[in-house]
């Protein structure tokens, strides 16, 4: 069976993940939001957003009707084509070792030849560890950096809105992934890993 329309959000219930995952299943693809937060899942799966964001309860409805999936088990990460991560980050190193041990799992339970998206503020350090991942390589696992650029409360509008930075370790192979965006009628700046973990972390300086 085909995953060319199979999106899994990780960490899809926050504030960065879920109004996103709403938009995606508007434009016609099969969501699933992976997340750990049970209540956040449970007010989703109830139609109730677990915060405010303009306009995103008719989102919701309206996404469940149709194609939105929750689950908290990262193993069914299998079988979709984009692999999308907007989990909040910190600095603690506690918090960038749980980073790191979900990216291991994510490229572990990944089907091979699947898009990895990264829209968390991510270091360029640690977007090159994961390029150089072993596992990544041999499963064919394309990782792009495509950080949010969102102000909470108005995200529905500023996703449509604002063009998205693509980071891609080779900005001339990214066709795939701006095909992916041209289909959500988002357009789309294409540059390099470095450049767009730069463009991400200047656009929270003026945020």
């Amino acid at each position: 069976m085909s995953n060319k329309n199979k999106v899994a959000v990780v960490g899809g219930a926050g504030h960065i993940g879920l109004p996103f995952s709403c938009f995606i299943a508007s434009m016609g693809y099969e969501v699933m939001i992976i997340d750990n937060n049970v209540d956040a899942l449970k007010k989703i799966n109830n139609n109730e957003p677990p915060f405010f964001e303009e306009g995103l309860e008719d989102y919701i409805k309206n996404a469940n009707k149709n194609n939105l999936n929750t689950d908290t088990n990262i193993k069914n990460v299998n079988n979709h084509k984009y692999l999308i991560v907007t989990l909040g980050t910190s600095s603690e190193q506690v918090e960038i070792d749980k980073f790191r041990e979900l990216i291991s799992e994510l490229i572990e339970f990944a089907s091979p030849d699947s898009f990895l998206i990264l829209r968390s503020t991510v270091t360029i350090n640690e977007i090159n560890k994961i390029n150089a991942d072993k596992l990544l390589n041999e499963k064919n696992i394309q990782l792009f950096y495509c950080p949010e650029r969102i102000a909470e409360g108005k995200s529905l509008n500023e996703i449509k809105d604002l063009p998205q930075i693509i980071g891609s370790k080779d900005p001339d192979d990214a066709s795939s992934i701006v095909k992916f965006f041209e289909t959500l009628n988002i357009k789309t700046f294409v540059t390099s890993l470095e450049n767009a973990a730069f463009l991400k972390l200047f656009t929270n300086a003026y945020r």
